[in-house]
């Protein structure tokens, strides 16, 4: 009856929804970033025969200062 007024919806999720599924997004980023790097560490330890697993430290370690500056970047307050 009162449907000409209506507006249609813009999409299928509420603000908080979306908010929710990006920060999920970012979570499995930062697994997939994590196990990446310690794998490719771990890889590349064996592969030089090292005594003391350098790259299996460094690798991760990396990954989690990139993936920390990116989320303090996708998460900081826009100005504007």
């Amino acid at each position: 009856m009162n449907d000409v007024n209506r507006k249609p919806e813009t999409g299928n999720f509420k603000p908080e929804t979306k908010s929710w599924i990006r920060y999920a997004g970012l979570g499995t980023e930062m697994l997939a970033m994590l196990g990446l790097a310690t794998w490719l560490g771990y890889k590349l330890d064996r592969w030089m025969e090292l005594r003391f697993p350098i790259f299996l430290l460094i690798f991760p370690l990396a990954a989690l200062t990139v993936f920390l500056w990116k989320v303090i970047r996708a998460t900081g307050r826009r100005k504007g």
